[in-house]
């Protein structure tokens, strides 16, 4: 659910940094686009790049500890099948 969440948001903050970047454009092309506001848009769009690609790195990252939780279970039941197997081997010889 966490992995889910974070991946919505990263989209958020590229769909953010992609409306920015449209609005330099057309400001741009305008002739609208005054230094403050530029560098406040290059700003904001720095911000929200650089967190939709921590969000994307933070959720690659949680399906691989899921991942690792997982395998880690599945070996843990198959242990648990293992151990009285071995027990009964053992108590025969």
């Amino acid at each position: 659910m966490i992995i889910f969440i974070t991946v919505i948001l990263a989209i958020v903050f590229f769909t953010a940094y992609v409306k920015a970047e449209k609005i330099v454009k057309d400001d741009q092309n305008n002739g609208l686009l005054e230094m403050p506001r530029k560098k406040r848009l290059r700003f904001f769009k720095i911000v929200m790049l650089t967190l939709s690609i921590a969000l994307v790195i933070l959720a690659v990252l949680g399906i691989a500890a899921k991942n690792r939780e997982d395998a880690r279970a599945n070996l843990l039941d198959e242990n648990s099948k293992i151990a009285p197997a071995i027990e009964r081997k053992m108590t025969f010889d």
